[in-house]
């Protein structure tokens, strides 16, 4: 859900490893990035590796389990894609139709159709990437209220020219969902999808709700956490707000490739690969709600979510019936990594276990000839970069301020993933390059 800026981190990091044990990589992310958080293995619907590390909530010492319940933030939007295939099946909407079918006057609406939306291809601006974000997502904003603050906007291409990330168009899905079936998003998605899979723990909740086992999220801050900002999860909705336990949401994407909720047009539909997105593993298209790609040489099918205080991931090899989770209550990109370590473990790939990273002391005196504004062309966004409380911090428009830890007197990883970030003095003034294995961005200091 949340808008994250930094360059994809590369799924190979540190010593070589290739005997297939599970909680090896397990154990090694859990003291290396850190990841906490539940994780599930499953093959031919059976489970051949589950476990829980670290805490479900730090203050009050209590541990993670099988039963945690995570925020799964963008992971929600492969339900609601399904939903609208589901509508299609019952003759209430076709993925062809305009917006304005469902929402006459919508600007644009002639123009954008259901296909675009799902597909991130409508060029609505994303709200989560406007600079009050972080003040919008704490009020009690209605879905109608979150779509009044974005439909007037210029659109930013053509819809279907290209991909780019939209939770504005899922958001839209959701208002679409409630006018072509007379119900409430939530109640059509209960009762059409969660229902006939007798799902129990993947459900909608309310920031208010009293859910057994949730889960705290958390944010990595240097080499200990702190709260993230707060959010009312509701506004996520259609794009981001479901809450799951690792072992149900693995059975999701196998039993939505079996026919158990969707015909097989709808299927065929939802696993094929809609529009390219680029060379990352797993992600090289976007179907309906669903990333669809090859991983270690297999079809995968896989989406992650990323809302404040957890992270999620879920791949599943449709020929391998494969099927793994792996959910946290931190911020950042941890299940990802954990996700494709465990995918390559159960494939029979090489991995390489990331190794624990060692903070060194550098002076404040140093710290502050790095604050400053950041220009980085590639990332299309500026950076703020300031020290608070002795620590360099660096903030990410839309998405908060996050901790640097230092390696070096230059060299920093943020604590939420596994990016360095590097300053140095260039003929022009202060220099950062931000890089992740051998991708690289390079801001120069503006302010």
């Amino acid at each position: 859900m949340k808008k994250i800026l930094f360059l994809i981190v590369p799924l190979t990091l540190g010593s070589a490893f290739a005997a297939p044990d599970f909680n090896a990589v397990l154990e090694a992310h859990h003291q290396a990035n850190p990841y906490m958080g539940t994780v599930v293995v499953m093959k031919d619907g059976q489970r051949v590796f589950e476990k829980a590390i670290g805490k479900a909530n730090l203050e009050f010492d209590v541990p993670a389990s099988m039963q945690t319940v995570y925020e799964i933030g963008s992971i929600t939007k492969s339900f609601t894609a399904a939903a609208i295939l589901k509508l299609q099946e019952q003759g209430k909407l076709k993925v062809s139709d305009p917006v304005s079918t469902f929402l006459p006057g919508f600007p644009n609406g002639d123009r954008i159709t259901l296909h675009h939306l799902l597909t991130h291809t409508s060029g609505l601006p994303s709200f989560t990437g406007f600079p009050d974000f972080l003040e919008t997502q704490k009020l009690q904003k209605t879905q109608d209220q979150l779509i009044d603050s974005f439909k007037n906007l210029p659109l930013e291409f053509e819809p279907g020219d290209r991909f780019q990330y939209s939770n504005s168009g899922f958001t839209l899905l959701g208002k679409i969902i409630e006018v072509a079936s007379g119900q409430p998003y939530q109640d059509y998605i209960t009762e059409n999808i969660l229902n006939p899979l007798g799902f129990k723990q993947v459900q909608f909740h309310s920031r208010l709700d009293l859910v057994p086992n949730r889960a705290t999220g958390y944010v990595p801050e240097g080499t200990s956490y702190r709260l993230p900002e707060s959010h009312n999860v509701e506004i996520a909705g259609p794009a981001g707000g479901l809450f799951a336990t690792a072992d149900e949401l693995a059975l999701w994407l196998p039993s939505l490739s079996e026919g158990k909720v969707l015909g097989p047009d709808s299927v065929k539909a939802f696993t094929t690969a809609q529009v390219y997105i680029g060379n990352e593993p797993g992600f090289q298209n976007y179907g309906y709600g669903v990333g669809v790609g090859s991983f270690a040489g297999k079809k995968v099918l896989a989406h992650g979510g990323s809302i404040n205080g957890f992270n999620a991931m879920m791949l599943y090899f449709p020929e391998e019936k494969l099927s793994i989770v792996a959910l946290s209550n931190l911020d950042g990109n941890s299940s990802s990594l954990v996700a494709s370590d465990l995918a390559k473990v159960a494939l029979g790939a090489e991995v390489t276990l990331p190794e624990p990273r060692v903070a060194v002391e550098v002076p404040v005196s140093v710290l502050e000839t790095y604050a400053g504004l950041y220009e980085v062309p590639d990332l299309q966004t500026t950076l703020r970069i300031f020290v608070k409380k002795g620590q360099l911090m660096v903030e990410v428009p839309g998405a908060g301020e996050f901790a640097l830890v230092p390696e070096s007197s230059q060299k920093f990883y943020l604590s939420i993933a596994r990016n360095h970030l590097t300053f140095s003095q260039g003929p022009e003034g202060m220099v950062l390059e931000i890089s992740a294995g051998e991708n690289r961005a390079v801001g120069k200091k503006v302010q």
